[in-house]
């Protein structure tokens, strides 16, 4: 036995192995029949971008707290990517006369945040990125929160326990508009106090207010917001988007006047996602509209609507619903000799299916059949090929459905039609 120290990966980062991989496929194949179905197409963005990108329009907690960051031999300040979509506003303002005028855009790059790992959330995770941009119509708010719910049912999750909050972030800035008007600091700084009200006691969050400096007036305003009901709707946007998602079969939708979501980016529709069943503690994914992120990167002035959602997050979610995760089915075929004298016709077969497109793996000695069976199982193999020797003799294999239980006895020149077939 090694008496050597074994290292272990880095606190709050994940291995994936082959079962776990199976996992994120499933993920990323369902994600991407939903959202192609959509008419959405995928794009990627470097894992490192320049700090510079995040620093005027992230999340300042992100930043300063969340962020990976280090100086690169030239002495850039480089940032281990914790969000997409700076990046995918860069990458649009960079080549906007080019593009379509209207995007409908999604990626599922990893991520990294150095945040302290527990249920639905690790250092580094695969996330979804849905984008549409080009468009300011109430449509395509509809559209993008209709297209998450659609994920989450396909992902197998128990609707019935879900809710998607939404806001309009200009109802509060009319609010405030109304009541004398703050400084563009005091908003930021009201705007990041709402978003982590749930997160403060209420003597921190009486402290933070007196910070704010702000008027009798504004807190008045304030305040009646966050204790109204629907009625604070109103005829605005967020009533229309209601209605018509409601109007859709989709009942899990409601008016939330508290929510904010942390992003500077964002400027009015907001939108998040909750189990309200279960033991999660934060939402399950969340987005909203960026109307200007594209002009502040540089770009001409693009209307955007988005959102994100982790593979971490729908395990933890599926998870505390009782379900798991689906698995990516794999489609190789193992071919298992009965011995060392049949080991060469496996060779051949393996050969003339690889040729065709069919992926094979051949089993390697000891040829012990329960064994390989067994191992085959283990790796989720879809059939096997069995080369007995009488059936050999007759030019004739045992084929093995792994997931029906079946088998049948096939001859060797019709084998290709049988496997593909099934």
């Amino acid at each position: 036995m090694s008496t050597k120290k074994l290292i272990q990966n880095i606190r709050g980062t994940r291995d994936l192995y082959p079962p776990d991989m199976r996992k994120r496929r499933w993920f990323m194949e369902t994600s991407r029949k939903v959202l192609e179905g959509y008419g959405y197409e995928e794009y990627d963005a470097p894992l490192l971008e320049s700090m510079e990108l995040y620093v005027a329009k992230s999340s300042p907690e992100i930043i300063e707290r969340q962020a990976y960051v280090f100086e690169d031999r030239g002495g850039e300040k480089i940032v281990v990517r914790p969000e997409m979509t700076p990046s995918l506003a860069r990458m649009v303002a960079a080549k906007q006369r080019e593009l379509p005028s209207l995007l409908r855009w999604y990626s599922l790059p990893e991520c990294w945040r150095y945040e302290r790992p527990q249920k639905g959330r690790t250092r580094n995770f695969l996330q979804l990125n849905v984008d549409l941009l080009g468009s300011d119509a109430i449509e395509a708010d509809i559209e993008i929160i209709e297209s998450a719910l659609k994920l989450l049912e396909s992902y197998g999750v128990d609707m019935r326990t879900i809710e998607v909050r939404v806001n309009d972030r200009m109802i509060l800035k009319r609010i405030l508009e109304d009541a004398g008007g703050i400084t563009i600091t005091q908003e930021k700084a009201l705007l990041r106090l709402l978003d982590e009200r749930d997160k403060l006691t209420s003597d921190e969050f009486g402290a933070r207010w007196n910070e704010l400096g702000v008027s009798e007036a504004i807190r008045t305003a304030v305040f009646a917001l966050l204790e109204s009901d629907s009625k604070a709707m109103g005829e605005s946007r967020i009533a229309t988007i209601v209605e018509a998602l409601v109007r859709r079969r989709w009942t899990q939708v409601r008016f939330d006047p508290t929510l904010i979501r942390g992003f500077e980016y964002y400027t009015s529709t907001v939108f998040e996602v909750f189990d309200t069943a279960g033991k999660l503690n934060r939402a399950v994914f969340g987005g909203g509209r960026y109307d200007k992120l594209i002009e502040d990167m540089g770009g001409l002035s693009m209307p955007c609507i988005g959102y994100a959602v982790s593979d971490v997050s729908i395990e933890a979610l599926l998870k505390e619903q009782g379900k798991e995760m689906g698995e990516s089915q794999r489609t190789m075929t193992t071919i298992i000799p009965f011995s060392s004298a049949e080991a060469r016709a496996g060779d051949e077969i393996a050969t003339m299916l690889r040729d065709k497109g069919v992926a094979v793996a051949l089993a390697l000695p000891p040829y012990d059949m329960k064994k390989q069976l067994k191992r085959a199982a283990q790796e989720g193999v879809a059939k096997v090929i069995l080369l007995m020797p009488d059936e050999l003799a007759n030019n004739q294999v045992v084929v093995k459905d792994m997931i029906r239980g079946e088998q049948a006895v096939v001859k060797i020149p019709a084998l290709l039609e049988m496997i593909k077939k099934y």
